[in-house]
This record gives C-alpha cells, structure tokens and sequence, in this order.
C-alpha cells in the first residue's frame, strides 16, 4: 500500500481546521484531497462522524467536540504525518454502507468499529496506528506544522505575549508546554537546529496524544493561547 506523503499533510492540516472549528464541515468535504492512500479513506471516514451533513458550519461553540474526542482527532493528524503504511483492513463500499446503516452513530467509532467488529488486534485504541509501539515512537518525533519563515527573537503569541520555555498553552484545544524556542539569537544546539532546519519556531510536548511537535508561525497561530507560565525568579 503506497505512502502519499503530500496528500497526507494535506489532509492532516484539513482535520486539523475541522476539529477545531476553523473550516466548515462543507469546506473540509470539498477541500479533501484524492489519493489512492488507504489512510487518507479510512481517516476520511472516521472524520464523517464528527459532524452532521444536514447543515453547514463549524465545530465550535455549542457544537465543539468533547475533549476525549479532540484528542482521538489529534491521534489521527499525528499518523497522517508519519510515513507508516496503513495496516488496518480495507472495508469495501458496501462493508461501510452496512456498517452505517446498523448505526454506528456515536463518537469514537474510528476506534471501535475494528476492535469490535474485527477483533484483530489488542492496540485498536491507537487507530490509526497499527501497533502501540509506533504510536509511541511518533510520539517522541517532533512534527513540523504550519511553513518555515526567517523570524527574529523574540517570539510572541498571537495575542502579544513573549513565547518563553515553560509556558503552558492551549493548543488545538489540548494542553501543551513549551519545550523549546529556537530563533535567530538561539545559542543551544537543538534551538540551533530546529531554527537553520525550518525557521524561527517553538517545539510544544503533549505526551499523550501527538507528542512533540515544532510549531512555526507562532503569531499567525489562533489555536496557540497561552494559559500559564512560571513565575519569574526573585531578583
């Protein structure tokens, strides 16, 4: 089964806007893109029962998705930005009109309807990911989201603040702490790396869901709020 890596960032970027309520339910459908990738099927029907096609909007607000549910959806975008194949059985047309119909309504179903109805592996929880041991390895490789850019220190918040090691933010709805800054004035090795490899950036560890990963773009980034810092040392 091929890889398309291209299709797969895309769509990643998409499920990302749906389940944070920047892309209408409408738009995420037309903007879909068409790849032969078994993942990018699969992850597009897991996605279809987020939301309801009787009307058009967005998920937020009253219609925001649960937290448990945020975080299943974090689970997906982080493997359509690996490079593992999918290994999960390939339903037909007619298995998933069957499947629909017998009412498979409710959230979750991405992790349910295998483990329940297939029975084939222990590790159905981490769906998309075929075995735990590779959704734990995605989840210590930082991800690049959003594109590189030259940037300057310091690096702020969309909405003013100075980015600092330490901060607790919100980011796509899920808790995240800043691990790392690299921009041009970093001196340590790893900001040193990240800044020469994809621009001024932040890495931000959530360690049960997508791991690390290495934002750009940091002031163009609504869905990055600061919730808490550290106190600063007595002086």
């Amino acid at each position: 089964m091929s890889v398309d890596a291209v299709a797969r960032r895309a769509a990643a970027e998409l499920v990302r806007q749906l389940a944070s309520g920047r892309l209408t339910n409408d738009e995420f459908e037309e903007r879909w893109p068409a790849s032969a990738d078994p993942a990018l099927s699969a992850v597009r029907d897991a996605a279809w029962f987020l939301y309801s096609d009787l009307r058009t909007y967005r998920l937020a607000g009253a219609d925001r998705l649960p937290f448990p549910i945020r975080r299943q959806v974090a689970r997906w975008v982080l493997f359509l930005h690996s490079d593992l194949p999918y290994e999960w059985p390939v339903e037909s047309r007619a298995a998933k009109l069957a499947r629909s119909i017998a009412g498979l309504l409710t959230m979750g179903v991405a992790t349910r309807r295998w483990k329940t109805a297939l029975q084939v592996s222990e590790d159905a929880d981490v769906w998309p990911f075929f075995r735990r041991v590779d959704f734990r390895r995605a989840l210590r490789a930082p991800r690049l989201l959003r594109r590189a850019h030259a940037g300057t220190a310091p690096l702020r918040y969309a909405s003013g603040e100075d980015v600092r090691i330490g901060d607790v933010v919100d980011y796509d709805g899920l808790r995240a702490e800043v691990e790392l800054v690299a921009t041009s004035e970093s001196t340590a090795p790893d900001g040193e790396w990240h800044f020469r490899s994809h621009g001024a950036g932040v890495v931000l560890l959530e360690p049960t869901t997508f791991g690390r990963v290495y934002v750009t773009d940091v002031s163009n980034a609504p869905d990055l709020v600061l919730v808490n810092r550290r106190a600063e040392p007595p002086t």
